[in-house]
């Protein structure tokens, strides 16, 4: 682990002992939980935009009726015309 210093405001910290005191844990331990949530939120926007990228990045496949058993071709083919 890594130790770090952070500012917050007094109020803040406050709750946060609180909040530490009544589930019988640290301040460090509510941070580093805080501090986990906000990368997993950050991750999933992330992969959420990756997606969100793909619609519309295709060609029309109006033409293919086989689109539930070829689709893998229909991916190699709509990723190698980049």
């Amino acid at each position: 682990m890594i130790r770090t210093q952070v500012q917050i405001d007094e109020g803040d910290y406050q709750n946060l002992k609180a909040l530490a005191a009544e589930r019988s844990t640290s301040v460090s331990q509510l941070v580093r939980e805080g501090v986990g949530q906000v990368l997993e939120e950050a991750e999933r926007d992330q992969r959420w935009k990756q997606l969100r990228e793909v619609v519309g990045a295709f060609k029309d496949l109006e033409q293919a009726h086989d689109v539930a058993a070829r689709h893998d071709a229909y991916l190699v083919e709509a990723y190698s015309d980049g």
